[in-house]
């Protein structure tokens, strides 16, 4: 992640003492939501913010407003996360109607988390606690790059809204997603404080400038904006500052809240999300040396339990849509019948498996195909694309080491392979071509036109030359092609 520089907390330093006590900050903030409640149902969002966290959060307030309660409490401590499901989050968290919202912030509420935070009625900060700094970017080789102003422009339009309905700085709200803005406050006449981006302030003619006067820069361009628990306090972004959620609660006189935690099977669920990479790499190298080996079932059938694994722990948690799931039934069933009903056709298993790589495409990702009005939906297709080719290439290196090393340790590896071998035959065990030319030899299996003929009590590979022959039928032996006999019916045959 982005971390302020040195200089920031200095600079807002500078701009409290030039403010002075006398002078509000900003435009004085809301009465807090509710100086007295009763029902307080507490939900934590702590971790990573994923698929899995967005399930429960979701889930958790649904269960929250039902007990019809005056407040809800957000307890935040993260670093951040998908921004996508930051985004159903904050939505979830803002048509919230019935009742107020709040948000604390134990130890930070960055990136994301920030997003999460302001998007509740009013936030308050354990002392020590930061939030901000929410530019997406993507993880590369190199470490973290920003993503750009196609993503940046989305997000800071949301967290515009929610610094205005909160009426807070708008213009600290966007430093906290986009670096190569400013953000700038001068005093006007009546010694309130008005904001404006580096921008904007050189854009005003001299008659709208000369209503204002010692203009500060508070963060300049070139930095991410975070607050500590007293910088927030001292701009608006907090309610206060107490030292654990208990005495929140204490401090501002609620009664006793409820917590909503995790159930058992969301805890699982969160924690098998972590290995679907691993799941797919096993499933597929299942399957595939099923279809090398058919018939040992046991590497289909494990390969079939981890696919079921990662499929059904990302269907379970919201990510993998009815749509990815019928897609991965058709392409085990492709599989399936390519195996045991037509082995070697080739065309099936591939059509399974490309049906298989899509379906789990679908299942890391929430959506089938991005949407254009959400841009971050693209770069989050890319990495479930990376993320199955990777464990698409992973299977295939797993199986060829399997097929090497542990396949040959197996009990079950006597089944395809033959224990017989050729070290004690003769060298050619065939008669000569000429040796057989002009005999006469009856069809022992259906000759399509490929099969068996029977000369003397022998058993030789044979292709009629005139189309099927039935079994019994006389033929002459022509000539020889490779190892099988060139053979034609009888006149009177």
């Amino acid at each position: 992640m982005n971390h302020r520089a040195a200089v920031q907390p200095v600079l807002l330093a500078a701009a409290f003492a030039w403010c002075g006590t006398s002078s509000p900050a900003v435009p004085a903030p809301p009465a807090d939501p509710v100086p007295r409640v009763r029902n307080i149902q507490v939900v934590p969002i702590h971790g990573e913010i994923d698929g899995g966290l967005e399930h429960f959060v979701k889930r958790a307030i649904d269960d929250a407003v039902a007990a019809h309660p005056d407040l809800v409490v957000f307890d935040i401590d993260t670093w951040g996360g998908q921004l996508d499901a930051a985004f159903e989050i904050s939505d979830a968290i803002t048509s919230i109607k019935t009742c107020s919202t709040a948000a604390f912030v134990a130890r930070k509420a960055i990136s994301a988390g920030a997003l999460i935070a302001l998007s509740t009625q009013r936030v308050y900060m354990a002392p020590g606690a930061t939030i901000g700094d929410c530019a997406p970017i993507v993880q590369s080789e190199t470490g973290p790059i920003f993503v750009g102003e196609k993503v940046e422009s989305p997000l800071r339009a949301r967290f515009r809204a929610l610094a205005r309905r909160s009426h807070l700085p708008a213009e600290l709200a966007e430093k906290m997603v986009s670096k190569d803005l400013s953000a700038l406050c001068a005093k006007d006449r009546e010694g309130n404080l008005a904001w404006f981006t580096e921008q904007s302030w050189e854009g005003l003619d001299d008659s709208s400038r000369s209503r204002y006067h010692n203009p500060v820069t508070v963060v300049p361009e070139g930095q991410l904006l975070t607050f500590d628990d007293q910088e927030a306090a001292k701009w608006g972004f907090s309610g206060g500052t107490f030292a654990d959620l208990p005495a929140l609660e204490k401090g501002m006189g609620w009664s006793e809240a409820k917590r909503l935690d995790p159930t058992w099977s969301e805890s699982s669920l969160r924690w098998l999300s972590n290995y679907v990479g691993i799941f797919l790499v096993l499933g597929l190298a299942g399957l595939y040396l099923e279809y090398k080996m058919p018939g040992t079932a046991i590497f289909g059938v494990a390969g079939a339990l981890f696919l079921a694994l990662a499929l059904g722990s990302q269907f379970l948690l919201g990510m993998a849509s009815y749509t990815a799931l019928v897609l991965a039934g058709i392409g085990v069933l492709l599989v399936a019948v390519e195996i045991l009903l037509f082995p070697g056709t080739v065309v099936l298993a591939f059509a399974g498996l490309g049906c298989l790589l899509v379906a789990l495409v679908f299942s890391l990702q929430g959506f089938a195909l991005p949407d254009p009005k959400l841009p971050w939906q693209a770069i989050q297709m890319r990495r479930s694309l990376i993320t199955v080719l990777s464990s698409a290439l992973g299977a295939g290196v797993l199986s060829i080491a399997a097929v090497r090393w542990l396949v040959p340790l197996l009990p079950l590896h006597e089944g395809p392979y033959l224990k017989a071998t050729l070290a004690d035959m003769p060298a050619d065990i065939s008669p000569p071509p000429d040796a057989l030319t002009g005999s006469i030899a009856t069809v022992r299996s259906v000759l399509r036109p490929v099969g068996s003929i029977d000369v003397d009590g022998r058993e030789y590979p044979a292709i009629s030359i005139t189309g099927m022959l039935v079994a019994g039928t006389r033929v002459r032996i022509t000539g020889k092609r490779g190892t099988e006999f060139l053979v034609e019916p009888l006149a009177d045959a």
